[in-house]
């Protein structure tokens, strides 16, 4: 075997090497609360149904990271919805094309029968963009659509929160 051929085995040996040291698997840690159940979501914005949406978000975040969502868990998470903001952000020819959706909420885990609470730690608030030059019916259905991935934002939040609380 000439010297060439040697360094070529060498390089690809060592290429080798790297490439598979360079796959990496995560390992997924159980959750710390195996199931809750989602108690009272009060809803203080005059966005009709928006606990309902944020539970049926929770509901999807939560199985997604493992935790059974049942009714009588001895885990339970609750939380208030404090305010959703539309605001505007950029106007062209008088009207406005470009709005935010800002929402804020503050929830509790309860853990266990013996009712320890746990503050569920959030960002202060969600926001999230939408609009364009488009017709009024086109521009509230974009705010439905931004109003929606704000709650999901918010919902998968609050469930990584639940997932690490001890």
């Amino acid at each position: 075997m000439t010297i060439p051929e040697r360094i070529g085995n060498a390089i690809a040996c060592v290429l080798t090497v790297l490439m598979i040291s360079s796959c990496t698997y995560g390992i997924r840690t159980e959750p710390s609360v195996s199931s809750l159940s989602i108690g009272g979501l009060d809803n203080r914005t005059r966005e009709p149904r928006l606990a309902d949406r944020l539970r049926d978000a929770l509901t999807i975040e939560l199985s997604a990271r493992g935790v059974r969502v049942s009714d009588g868990s001895a885990n339970d998470i609750s939380g208030t919805i404090e305010s959703l903001d539309i605001t505007p952000l950029a106007e062209r020819g008088g009207a406005i094309v470009k709005f935010s959706v800002s929402i804020r909420a503050d929830f509790q885990l309860r853990l266990g029968a013996d009712g320890k609470t746990v503050k569920i730690a959030a960002p202060p608030a969600y926001m999230v963009t939408f609009g364009s030059d488009v017709p009024l019916d086109s521009l509230y259905s974009m705010r439905e659509d931004a109003v929606r991935r704000a709650i999901v934002d918010l919902a998968a939040d609050i469930a990584a929160a639940v997932v690490v609380s001890r």
